[in-house]
């Protein structure tokens, strides 16, 4: 394990600079002391940093700087990875890196033949000084570490903070200690195509003092974070080249087995059963959920299935005396198409001419109420009377620059048990914030583009759908164990979600956007004097249907059984 003491005599043998005349550290083997064996890799490291070369060089696997800085204002001491960990177990790693080791194998088919196909390499800096640090910071301006990657044209990388206590043993960390942040690489022309020899990456310096806000509103800096330790990991491997387009689509499928799915809840086994679209009948009163970003009507509903027979949904259902003759979901890709595409392939799966007389319900979470508010305006054959939608991606604040996107990934990978969300949000940690910027999904929930306006715009009609707004504001008392969160407050990361997301959000949508609804979709009794803190719920994103095991009890689950049965908002 090199250790390079920043200021030391040997210090200038571990940099170089590149065309810019930018100076870096070089990560990698020491060069060798024999003079003539010392000069040839001082010459294949300058030539492979300066572009000079596309041929690997074994001994260097990386460079890092300050990102927009010509010098290195840092003291110390940085340890890194010489080569790398190729076993990577678990009785020889931490728990958290295992388990995104075991993603990468499950995601990337040629990553998964053996235990010698991920490489593990690490960059600590919890004996490091950054200074020369701004007194007052935002979110687009926090200083930024540059770490560009050496990668072969057919490997693939996966980087993320890996922030735990520095008293506990490796065997005492515990998963729910290790805080795991995404770090997403910069956008380049030949990202996902044969071509390109290395990855850049824009790394904010968030840990290694705290953050706080000061009385006129500002953010700044203050203690060193001495109780943590520091570390970026990098977990490389070989992959199957592939072109941008689509790519998204065969990852949806990959992990989820499908790219779109009609399920139906069958009351003799308590579950959600996949069926064709025959099967569904025209003449019951029909409840459909409608799931969010990168997940699936099980994963999205979990909390009102809870329970088999006695669950929320079960007694719904018209075999329990519920209002509902059958009860169905859509699983649909939701990075890689937009409302019209899911709108159409739903529409595909039902027979001809068919339409539902009974009348449709809708129960909607995160970006699935822009689906169903499509659904309403542009899929009369549903006949939809109303929808509850909880936490309405109607614009979210990440999604307006590149560089915001690890943060929602981080954090929904946080808040989600689901295998098949882990896999996917791993997987989508491998592309820049850009490239997901771009796809379809991503762009319908870009604030004030024309996707997102096109499905907010008021609907056609004389009898529209009327739609309930949950709304939720996330509040530190729901989750005083969680330490993901607690944590994150501690040093003030949530703190510069605020410019994101606004001064009340549940971590991933803003509340203010989630009340967004048409006047004329209103439903009786609502009006703008009720938009007080009373109606707002204290909920984190993936929180709004849990029934059962929460820190503060959830009113939310009766409040929708009660809209959809009286059409009465409070």
């Amino acid at each position: 394990m090199p250790e390079l003491h920043i200021g030391s005599e040997t210090y200038q043998d571990h940099t170089e600079t590149n065309e810019a005349g930018d100076t870096f550290l070089v990560l990698g083997k020491p060069l060798p002391t024999q003079a003539k064996s010392r000069r040839n890799a001082r010459a294949r490291r300058h030539n492979k940093i300066r572009r000079q070369t596309q041929a690997q060089v074994p001994d260097v696997w990386g460079t890092l700087g300050m990102d927009g800085a010509r010098g290195l204002a840092w003291s110390g001491r940085l340890k890194y990875s010489a080569q790398g960990n190729r076993r990577s177990l678990p009785e020889e790693s931490m728990p958290v890196t295992c388990e995104e080791i075991r993603l990468i194998r499950e995601t990337v088919p040629e990553a998964g033949a053996g235990n010698r196909k991920v490489l593990e390499r690490y960059i600590s800096f919890e004996d490091v000084e950054f200074k020369d640090l701004p007194e007052s910071i935002d979110e687009d301006a926090v200083p930024r570490l540059r770490l560009t990657l050496m990668l072969g044209p057919d490997e693939g990388a996966v980087v993320y903070y890996q922030l735990y206590p520095l008293q506990k043993s490796i065997g005492a960390r515990a998963r729910e200690e290790v805080e795991l942040e995404y770090i997403q690489p910069q956008p380049t022309k030949a990202h996902e195509c044969d071509g390109r020899d290395r990855l850049d990456y824009s790394i904010p310096l968030l840990s290694s003092k705290q953050i706080e806000e000061t009385a006129n509103g500002t953010l700044r800096y203050t203690a060193p974070h001495t109780h943590e330790r520091f570390v970026v990991k990098i977990l490389t491997f070989k992959r199957r080249n592939a072109e941008t387009e689509s790519v998204l689509k065969r990852l949806h499928y990959h992990i989820w087995g499908h790219t779109h799915e009609l399920v139906r809840w069958n009351p003799a086994s308590a579950a959600f059963e996949v069926v064709d679209g025959s099967a569904l009948r025209q003449d019951v009163r029909t409840l459909f959920l409608i799931h969010g970003t990168m997940s699936s009507t099980n994963t999205a509903f979990a909390g009102l299935l809870d329970g088999g027979n006695r669950s929320w949904i079960a007694k719904a259902h018209a075999a329990n005396n519920g209002p509902y003759g059958q009860i169905i979901g859509f699983n649909h890709p939701t990075f890689a198409e937009d409302a019209e595409d899911n709108t159409a392939a739903f529409l595909d799966r039902l027979p001809r001419n068919f339409e539902f007389h009974g009348g449709v319900d809708l129960i909607t979470h995160s970006r699935g109420g822009l689906f169903g508010k499509y659904l309403a305006l542009n899929a009369s054959p549903l006949h939809i009377r109303c929808g509850a939608l909880a936490a309405c991606a109607n614009g979210v604040g990440f999604f307006t620059t590149g560089r915001r996107i690890a943060k929602l990934l981080s954090i929904l990978r946080t808040t989600s048990a689901a295998a098949p969300v882990l896999k996917g949000l791993m997987a989508l940690a491998q592309h820049s914030g850009e490239f997901l910027m771009n796809q379809p999904g991503a762009r319908l929930m870009t604030p004030c583009s024309d996707r997102l306006e096109a499905v907010l715009r008021s609907p056609a009609g004389p009898n529209p759908a009327k739609f309930l707004p949950v709304v939720g504001d996330f509040r530190s008392d729901l989750v005083a164990h969680h330490r993901f969160f607690r944590r994150w407050a501690e040093r003030g990361l949530d703190l510069l979600l605020k410019p994101i997301l606004g001064n009340q959000h549940d971590w991933v949508v803003g509340t203010a956007e989630q009340y967004i609804v048409a006047p004329e979709c209103y439903p009786e009794g609502w009006s703008a004097e009720d938009l007080t803190a009373a109606r707002i719920h204290t909920a984190r994103h993936s929180g709004y249907f849990i029934t059962k095991n929460s820190d503060v009890p959830n009113p939310a689950p009766a409040r929708i059984e009660r809209f959809l049965r009286t059409g009465k908002a409070w």
